[in-house]
């Protein structure tokens, strides 16, 4: 029988069903993590999304986490972005765009910046994401495409179109007018007066979207292969940025990452004394705590451990429920 830690608190938002031992310290290299896991244990399930758009749960071995990674890691450097630049999400935290982005901006050395207002639904104030843009000032921005606006009048919960993006970007108003400059992939060039320095607008669906560009256009699968040589020379001061929150004003450096995940690590190692092979976490995803969340996940490839992410947003029920099925199944083997 497998021994768990439950905690009920809303900022602990970890549930540990099993763990492994191991001496080796936390590397600052997220990419050279990802590439030794993806080396020894290429075909072992590293994440595993219970909640998806698919309404089935998607599992990643550690051969594709490196695969998707260093896609967003290539198409970010690829458009410019890269050490002293910043991409903003608003996405659910336990969605595969979301983990993927943030660990590719790690990799790239792109300044992460979380959305964390409290989205219990699909709905969003765009006022909330305008303020954002404006404090933060990102080079581009990514949102899910079926969030709704709090501004829709009833009955107007149409999938993701003019209502929220408009409402966002007036400009995109323009952008049927012409084909000028359009192409399929990318749209014609974004420009928004309240936001000069936005450049790229990415949407997570799959409709082409007059001036937005589709999330799996900013991927590019390179192979084995990744032209990162270049930013270790680019590299900005240590004390830089990497992860900015909505919730906090607090801006978290590599050391600060590092620490995050360092104690997340502990969590899992002292939690209970079973085999890294069969070794399972559930993190349940947390507006008001996302660097832990994200720490957790890094912590579970340190160990090589399963993470199993039970809902798009935190979810109580279903993170009990997720805790106890992996329980169940893994008191069997």
């Amino acid at each position: 029988m497998l021994a768990s830690s439950f905690c009920r608190n809303r900022n602990s938002i970890v549930y540990i069903l099993n763990k492994g031992n191991t001496n080796r310290r936390f590397s600052n290299s997220v990419g050279q993590l990802i590439e030794k896991n993806s080396k020894e244990r290429p075909h072992k399930n590293a994440i595993k999304f219970l909640e998806t758009t698919k309404e089935e749960a998607i599992f990643f071995t550690f051969a594709e986490v490196k695969k998707h990674v260093n896609a967003v890691a290539q198409g970010l450097l690829e458009l410019g972005f890269g050490p002293g630049k910043r991409i903003a999400c608003c996405l659910p935290l336990g969605s595969p765009e979301f983990v993927f982005t943030f660990l590719g901006s790690l990799q790239s050395r792109t300044t992460f910046i979380s959305m964390d207002f409290e989205r219990n639904s699909n709905r969003v104030d765009p006022s909330v994401i305008c303020s954002a843009l404006e404090r933060y000032k990102p080079r581009g921005f990514i949102m899910w495409h079926g969030y709704k606006s709090t501004s829709n009048k009833e009955g107007q919960d149409t999938y993701v179109g003019a209502d929220i993006w408009t409402q966002l970007f007036p400009e995109l108003l323009d952008f049927g007018k012409g084909l000028e400059g359009f192409t399929r992939n990318t749209g014609r060039p974004f420009s928004s007066t309240r936001f000069p320095g936005l450049r790229y607008v990415f949407h997570s669906g799959q409709a082409n979207l007059p001036g937005l560009i589709q999330y799996r256009n900013l991927l590019v699968y390179n192979g084995d292969s990744i032209s990162l040589n270049g930013v270790d020379k680019r590299l900005p001061l240590e004390d830089s940025a990497l992860f900015c929150s909505t919730e906090d004003v607090k801006e978290y450096r590599e050391r600060d990452i590092s620490e995050a995940v360092e104690k997340c690590l502990h969590a899992i190692q002292y939690s209970s004394n079973h085999n890294t092979k069969q070794g399972r976490v559930v993190i349940a995803p947390n507006s008001k705590a996302t660097l832990t969340y994200l720490a957790y996940i890094i912590a579970s490839f340190q160990q090589q451990t399963l993470a199993i992410i039970p809902s798009l947003h935190y979810n109580q029920p279903a993170i009990e429920i997720a805790a106890k099925a992996e329980n169940a199944q893994s008191a069997k083997q």
